[in-house]
C-alpha cells in the first residue's frame, strides 16, 4: 500500500496539512519567516519531486533532467536548496540552488554525488559532497565556488547540515585514527572547530553531531552525557540535554523542533522544545509525525502519516526521511531499501 504522508505546517496550535503534488505522500524540510515550505512530494506521475509551497500554492520545481529531486533548505529571500538526480547520472544526484524560477547545478568536489542542506540570507549554500577520493566532505559554496571545508584533525569525512545569517556552518566529522568516531563541528572564520573544544574538560559530554545554529550562535544536535543521550543545545558555552528530542531546526528565539517517541512507546511526534518545556505538536490522525524546521514567527514545518488502519504508513519513504534528519548518509531518490524507525 502507498505511503499516506503529508507534508504541514503548524500554526497557532494547528497542524494544518499542505497537500501533495498529485501523489500520496509529501514531506515538508524547511520554513522562511515568510512561511514558505519546502520539501519532496510523490507526484501524479509517481515521481519524487522537489516543491516550493507559498501563498497557499504547492508548486513543483522540476529536476536537473533526472528522476527525482528534493529541496531541503529555503532563505528569506525565497532562494532554495535541495538535491536532484541529474539526466546523464554523473553526478548521481548533485546540488542546485532554486531562485527567480531557475534551477541550478551546484556542482560537486569531484565526487558522484552531493547534497546541499542550507543557505543563508547572503545566499550562500552549505551540504556535502562525495570527493574524487570518495571521501564526503563539508562544502560552503559562495560567490560561484565550491569550496571544500576539509575534515577535523585530517580525519576523512565531514558534513555540514546547517548556516546563519553569520555565514557559520555546522555540522560533523571525524578525526584522524578515529574513522568511526564523530564529533560535532562549526566552522567560522575559516576554521573547522571541534564543538566540545568548548566544554570543560570534565563535562562528561561528547557532541556527536550538530544539525542546525541560529543567528545568535545556538546550535542543537545530537550527544551523549552521564544520564542523557539524545538531543542537546549548545548556548554560550553551556549545553542543555534534551532528552529523547533528536532537534533538527532551532529559531532566533532558540525554539528547538525536532521528533522523539512518546512515553506510550506506540510511535514518535513532532515536538517544540520551548522556554524549558517539551510540547507534543500530535499528528494528522496517523501514529507518527516528525517537524523538520521552524521560523521566527514560531511556524513549524514537518510530516505526519494519515489515518491507514490497514498498514504503517511511515515505513518506505519516510523511514528515508528519517535517515535524512538524522544527517547520517546519502538519502537515495527511490523509495526502496530503507525501512525501519528512528533510533530513539
Amino acid at each position: 500500500m502507498a505511503d499516506q504522508v503529508e507534508a504541514f505546517v503548524y500554526s497557532g496550535g494547528v497542524m494544518n496539512p499542505l497537500g501533495t503534488l498529485g501523489g500520496s505522500y509529501s514531506y515538508a524540510l524547511a520554513i522562511n519567516d515568510a512561511g514558505q515550505v519546502v520539501g519532496w512530494s510523490q507526484t501524479a506521475s509517481g515521481t519524487n519531486d522537489a516543491f516550493l509551497y507559498s501563498g497557499g500554492v504547492m508548486t513543483d520545481l522540476g529536476t536537473l533532467g533526472g528522476a527525482g529531486s528534493i529541496a531541503s533548505g529555503i532563505n528569506d529571500a525565497g532562494q532554495v536548496v535541495g538535491w536532484s538526480q541529474t539526466a546523464s547520472g554523473n553526478p548521481v544526484y548533485e546540488p542546485f540552488l532554486y531562485s527567480g524560477g531557475v534551477m541550478t547545478p551546484l556542482g560537486t568536489l569531484g565526487g558522484a554525488s552531493g547534497q546541499a542542506f542550507g543557505i543563508d540570507s547572503a545566499g550562500q549554500v552549505t551540504g556535502y559532497s562525495a570527493t574524487a577520493g570518495g571521501s564526503s566532505h563539508a562544502f560552503l559554496y559562495s560567490g560561484g565556488i565550491m569550496n571544500d571545508l576539509g575534515t577535523l584533525g585530517g580525519g576523512t569525512d565531514s558534513w555540514a547540515f546547517g548556516i546563519n545569517g553569520a555565514g557559520q556552518v555546522v555540522g560533523r566529522s571525524n578525526g584522524s585514527g578515529s574513522p568511526g568516531y564523530y564529533s560535532a563541528i562549526l566552522y567560522s572564520g575559516g576554521v573547522m572547530i571541534d564543538l566540545n573544544s568548548f566544554l570543560p574538560a570534565h563535562s562528561g559530554w561528547h557532541l556527536s553531531a550538530a544539525t542546525a545554529i541560529n543567528d545568535s550562535g545556538q546550535i542543537v544536535g545530537e550527544g551523549g552525557a552521564p544520564g542523557c543521550w539524545g538531543g542537546f543545545l549548545y548556548s554560550g558555552g553551556t549545553v542543555t540535554c534534551l532528552g529523547t528530542l533528536i532537534p533538527t531546526a532551532i529559531n532566533d528565539a532558540g525554539q528547538v523542533v525536532g521528533y522523539s517517541y512518546r512515553s506510550d512507546g506506540t510511535g514518535w511526534d513532532a515536538y517544540l522544545y520551548s522556554g524549558g518545556s517539551m510540547i507534543d505538536l500530535g499528528r494528522l490522525g496517523g501514529a507518527h509525525s516528525v517537524a523538520t524546521g521552524i521560523n521566527d514567527q514560531g511556524q513549524i514545518a514537518g510530516y505526519s502519516d494519515l489515518p491507514e488502519p490497514s498498514c504503517l504508513a511511515l515505513s518506505g519513504a519516510a523511514a528515508a526521511l528519517l535517515l535524512l534528519l538524522r544527517k547520517t548518509i546519502a538519502l537515495p531518490l527511490t523509495r526502496a531499501g530503507v525501512s525501519g524507525k528512528p533510533r530513539a
